[in-house]
């Protein structure tokens, strides 16, 4: 894209349970001034974190394998609505170190707004996160996406990802801090 990015008004939440997957993001959407970013190691953290959040998150970056909630578990539960603060129809990138087709197609079908295999450009995330804003879409009923993918897809399955320690959380209120 010949544009640089410019995510002056948007809010993102990153959830990743690796620091230098999360770092890297972070750098890439500070570029592009995304006026505030939420930083999460895990899918639990980052539902938590979002359902009590008064403010709303305009895009999320997730990894699929994280431990103890990983992506696919994340997507499927703002999906069906189990997160009362968090829109069902919230832009939702995957993010991951493979591109499993199980994997691919579990998150298809369950609306997944993008899916990103690591390692991921700039570039790449920026045309990512413009497709995702872009789409105009309706969920479907909650129980569609309830039992999508349950038999295919486990947490531990075909990853090659190790898990690492947890890090604390981040959050980026300053953008004019250093990193």
């Amino acid at each position: 894209m010949e544009d640089a990015a410019d995510y002056a008004q948007l809010v993102f939440a990153i959830a990743d349970d690796k620091a230098f997957i999360r770092n890297i993001i972070l750098r890439m959407l500070r570029a592009g001034k995304a006026r505030d970013v939420l930083v999460f190691e895990n899918g639990e953290q980052t539902a938590k974190a979002l359902n009590d959040r008064s403010g709303s998150v305009d895009v999320l970056i997730s990894d699929w394998n994280m431990e103890p909630v990983n992506g696919l578990e994340l997507l499927r539960g703002i999906r069906t609505g189990s997160y009362k603060h968090i829109p069902r129809d919230l832009p939702f990138i995957m993010l991951t170190g493979h591109s499993d087709m199980k994997v691919v197609k579990t998150a298809l079908a369950m609306d997944v707004d993008g899916y990103l295999v690591k390692p991921v450009s700039a570039e790449k995330l920026q045309q990512t996160i413009f497709r995702a804003l872009q789409r105009k879409w309706v969920p479907k009923p909650p129980e569609v996406y309830a039992n999508v993918g349950r038999k295919q897809v486990d947490s531990s399955a075909t990853d090659s990802e190790a898990h690492q320690p947890s890090c604390t959380v981040l959050r980026l209120t300053d953008r004019t801090s250093k990193a």
